[in-house]
């Protein structure tokens, strides 16, 4: 039995002395964190004295950061009038209170003066409404408001328009009036839809639509874009910049063909509607005076029979100078121009890389890729559209896009009219929706909806258009629709019509090539996802 103990105490010592001996080292301090708004929880770590105006006064940054912050509780609003409210007024508690709040300063004022009149009291309250708002049309609009009834009350009320002792009062507010509706006018004039006045022609009007809306102008700026424009046709070739020398101008082209050469080499096309020499106008924007004007990167050549919009650096500068409206709008196209030409760019080097890396280090040196550039739609509808249905070839797309048609619905209420595609007809074109939404029926029944930047007919209109002279086509006619397609009242698409894409495609080879990788895409699209048939679409109407 001693034995078993001793046994049992050496087993016992020997495994205390294998256990893990525990750490004597102390465990870490908690770092305390920085709060601003729970300093007596989290208090900020000690820093050298600072003899700023706040530590002078004995007081700490941090909580007198938090107090100011408190003062701050954003735009005016009614809730302030009514502070022991824990909640957010009603349309109609508002009422209450705004006529509560008239009420009352009348009657106050007329008791504290009763021989002032009963609209210079009313002056007074819009006075008070148009300091309270922070909308600066709305603080005009009342302002106004305020003068005529100053005026009222001096030459109505009073009976003294015209007195000597009134004169300065009601000759200021004559100017504030005039002033204030100087702003509102000009406020009205940038906001309205003054291309709806029928004061452009065609070229202007697609001008716009196809180039300055998509990038933010408002028509009343582009009004005054066209005010300074110069409109060009060369009857000769033209540089409209050339490398390393100054760009003094801002292009947009219009029609014909415009190519861009880079140290001898054509490098880019560019087609109608877009701008040219916009970082040139964004660096001379923004030097001393509008004297800065930047040497162009690249040369750009306009064909004979082309035709062109620019407009002088300095006229530009001038107009930014004096219309704060139309340097941020100039700001905000410059910018979104940019940003477009610079995800073209992207997109193109890499497919340049792609082939240099299939060709060889040996011949990827003297590769130069030619490409299009796009406009912003235009380049929505492809990247959202038919890059995505294997229609990779830019150049191609460009080519495409010269033989598309913008077109907009009628608001025809009769269904006959709205019809896109037929059933079981020959479809005259493709169709890409761009806005509202269309709907597809076999049989007369409903089987799918189609929203914007969707691709409607376009496998049977590639079948006639690429396989028109085989023949298996020949033996048994024209492919057709598989279903009605109703287009919505007001919306608006983009057609390709047979006949323009065949001419198209014999002018630009690589069009036929990106055509039939679309051809393949959109026919595994319709074996996967099959529209009904006309036999299904009876037993499913039967149910």
């Amino acid at each position: 039995m001693a034995a078993r103990r001793l046994a049992l105490l050496a087993f016992a010592a020997g495994a205390h002395a294998l256990a893990p001996t525990p750490s004597r080292r102390r465990p870490a301090r908690a770092v305390a964190v920085r709060s601003s708004t729970n300093v007596d929880k989290y208090p900020a770590p000690r820093r050298s004295r600072s003899n700023n105006f706040v530590t002078s006064l004995g007081l700490e940054r941090d909580k007198a950061l938090q107090a100011l912050s408190t003062l701050d509780r954003g735009e005016f609003r009614w809730e302030f009038l009514t502070p022991w409210l824990d909640r957010e007024l009603t349309r109609v508690d508002k009422v209450i209170v705004c006529s509560a709040f008239i009420g009352v300063a009348i009657v106050g004022q007329k008791l504290l003066e009763p021989q002032t009149a009963i609209s210079q009291h009313l002056s007074y309250i819009a006075n008070f409404f148009s300091y309270t708002i922070g909308n600066q049309i709305g603080y005009r609009v009342i302002a106004i408001l305020a003068s005529l009834l100053e005026i009222f009350a001096y030459g109505v009320e009073d009976g003294g328009f015209g007195v000597r002792e009134d004169a300065i009062p009601e000759t200021y507010n004559v100017l504030f009036i005039v002033v204030n509706l100087y702003y509102v006018l000009r406020w009205t004039l940038n906001r309205i839809d003054t291309l709806g006045l029928a004061l452009l022609d065609d070229t202007e009007e697609q001008l716009y639509e196809r180039c300055f809306e998509p990038l933010g102008v408002k028509p009343y700026q582009y009004l005054k874009l066209l005010g300074n424009a110069e409109w060009v046709e060369p009857d000769e070739r033209v540089a409209l910049t050339i490398e390393g020398e100054p760009v003094r101008k801002l292009f947009v082209s219009i029609d014909g063909d415009f190519d861009v050469v880079s140290g001898g080499t054509r490098v880019a096309s560019i087609p109608p509607f877009q701008i040219i020499g916009e970082v040139a106008l964004l660096e001379n924007l923004q030097s001393a005076d509008g004297e800065f004007h930047q040497a162009s990167r690249a040369t750009v050549l306009a064909d004979p029979g082309s035709s062109y919009i620019c407009w002088p650096h300095e006229t530009l500068y001038e107009l930014k100078e004096s219309d704060e409206e139309f340097a941020r709008a100039m700001s905000l196209a410059i910018a979104r121009t940019l940003s477009h030409k610079l995800g073209s760019a992207r997109a193109a080097t890499g497919k340049l890389l792609e082939r240099q890396a299939a060709d060889g280090d040996g011949a990827a040196k003297d590769l130069v890729a030619v490409r299009s550039v796009l406009s912003p739609a235009d380049e929505r509808l492809y990247t959202s559209c038919f890059l995505r249905r294997g229609f990779d070839d830019e150049r191609a797309f460009a080519a495409l896009m010269k033989a598309s048609r913008a077109e907009t619905a009628g608001d025809s209420e009769d269904a006959s009219e709205q019809i896109l595609l037929l059933e079981s007809a020959k479809p005259p074109a493709m169709v890409v929706l761009t806005s509202g939404s269309a709907e597809g029926f076999v049989d007369g029944l409903k089987v799918q909806s189609f929203a914007p930047l969707q691709l409607v007919g376009a496998q049977p209109l590639l079948e006639n258009l690429l396989m028109y002279e085989t023949q298996a086509l020949t033996a048994r006619g024209y492919a057709v629709s598989a279903e009605t397609v109703v287009i919505a009242p007001g919306s608006t698409f983009v057609s390709f019509y047979e006949d323009d894409v065949r001419r198209a495609a014999a002018a630009a080879p690589e069009l036929l090539a990106a055509l039939r990788a679309l051809y393949v895409s959109e026919t595994r699209r319709a074996r996967a996802v099959p529209v009904l048939a006309s036999q299904d679409a009876v037993e499913a109407k039967a149910l």
